[in-house]
């Protein structure tokens, strides 16, 4: 049986010209091939020690925390985009997924490079198809370019593959940078286009059913440790 973490932090950024609407907890899935730049994200939104950059582990993270003062549910996932994952593990990965965010995702950010292929393009479609044919209205595409961290890199260009990406979430994009400030700004957009609906298997809701089974496979287990 595959094991999760489920570290928790306290959240770091006060902003004050972002402003997340009001609920009660925020649900973040991490996509994308990069473990490094994934829990970069995450310990820029979360805390700067929340994850560690160079382990990736083979199974779903979830990290709890809090931005501003919204509870914060991240779930970081391993490179999904290996072509060597079959179908059915793909699908288990998804149901991990839902599980550790239960009752489903408000927003996926997708951290891609500026090499995206192809075939990692058609990968990350199909993960996203198995959430929820409407998951792409709750997706966010974050571009990794080189040197993010330390600069404010800008390529003027996107290449064909990205540009698809982005077509497909609705135009939905940043540069990755090390300010948070803009990702929490189209996190905040995003969620009140969306009515702060999330995605659950089969379709968006915005009003959790406790009593509802897990989607795709209540039979799912998953051990639980302190991180």
């Amino acid at each position: 049986m595959a094991t999760s973490s489920d570290a928790r932090g306290p959240g770091l950024f006060r902003i004050g010209s972002v402003h997340l609407p009001e609920m009660s907890e925020m649900r973040l899935i991490l996509l994308g091939d990069s473990w490094y730049d994934k829990s970069s994200v995450t310990n820029l939104l979360l805390g700067s020690n929340m994850l560690n950059r160079e382990r990736e582990p083979n199974f779903p993270i979830k990290v709890c925390g809090r931005i501003m003062t919204t509870k914060t549910v991240l779930i970081n996932t391993p490179d999904l985009l290996c072509p060597s994952i079959s179908e059915p593990k793909l699908k288990e990965h998804v149901r991990r997924c839902l599980s550790l965010c239960f009752p489903g995702p408000h927003v996926f950010l997708l951290v891609v490079q500026l090499n995206l292929d192809e075939q990692q393009k058609q990968r990350l479609y199909r993960i996203l198809e198995l959430f929820n044919k409407d998951s792409f209205k709750h997706s966010l595409v974050l571009i990794s370019t080189p040197g993010w961290e330390t600069s404010a890199s800008h390529y003027p260009f996107h290449p064909r593959h990205i540009r698809d990406l982005i077509k497909m979430c609705e135009e939905k994009w940043i540069r990755l940078q090390s300010n948070p400030k803009e990702l929490l700004q189209k996190l905040s957009q995003i969620l009140t286009m969306n009515s702060l609906s999330y995605v659950t298997c089969g379709h968006p809701s915005q009003e959790p059913n406790e009593d509802a089974p897990l989607p795709l496979d209540s039979s799912v287990s998953l051990g639980m440790y302190e991180h």
